[in-house]
């Protein structure tokens, strides 16, 4: 199972045991959702589910996208353990990327502050860095919780997508409102947006 012969595109109709397999295997609770909503996001406008399968036909990654009319955010994205290492990851990102249609995009990270060197949060940064993610600067990000599980510490990383401008505080309130209400199903959003944006400079500072 190499990512040279890995096949990506829109999730096949028949693989959703298996994408429900690899999600549950490659997420800890604290960060997924039943997968029955998982599994209804190929039947919605607002999701973009990208799979990757091997030449035998299994499924051995996803990437999975919430898509608004201005930004999209990288819900989830894992590869198969068998599949690691070989630019699978990296093509999935592109194929994202892609599905955003040249939304900026944003992706949720377990923040690596208190991380010493080799630890996997450490890691998962430097590869989407090298996949030309910045982190916005000064925003103290809180995933709201998806269960009864305590959320990770996290950080906000952005692809800019060929965007050139840079991005008003307000602008990035919007998307971050429009997240916590679709994604996180919080009932008043903007008051946990607005706390977590207080600090920032206007326009934000990427990093």
């Amino acid at each position: 199972m190499t990512a040279p012969t890995a096949t990506i595109g829109p999730l096949r109709r028949e693989d959703g045991a298996a994408l429900i397999a690899l999600y549950e295997a490659a997420l800890p609770v604290a960060e997924r959702k039943p997968a029955a909503a998982i599994l209804a996001y190929p039947g919605r406008n607002d999701r973009r589910v990208i799979g990757a399968s091997a030449a035998d036909g299994r499924l051995i990654g996803f990437a999975i996208l919430y898509v608004t009319p201005r930004v999209a955010l990288l819900e989830y994205m894992a590869t198969h353990p068998d599949a690691r290492g070989g630019g699978l990851g990296g093509r999935l990102f592109a194929a994202a990327l892609a599905a955003a249609d040249g939304r900026p995009m944003l992706i949720e990270v377990d923040s690596d502050r208190a991380a010493a060197e080799g630890d996997p949060a450490r890691r998962r940064k430097r590869f989407y860095r090298r996949l030309g993610c910045v982190e916005i600067a000064g925003l103290a990000y809180r995933m709201p919780a998806l269960n009864a599980a305590r959320p990770p510490a996290m950080e906000l990383l952005i692809h800019m997508n060929g965007r050139d401008r840079p991005i008003g505080r307000a602008e990035l309130a919007g998307w971050l409102t429009a997240i916590f209400a679709d994604v996180y199903a919080q009932p008043a959003p903007e008051r946990p947006v607005a706390a977590m944006l207080a600090a920032l400079e206007d326009p934000v500072m990427l990093a």
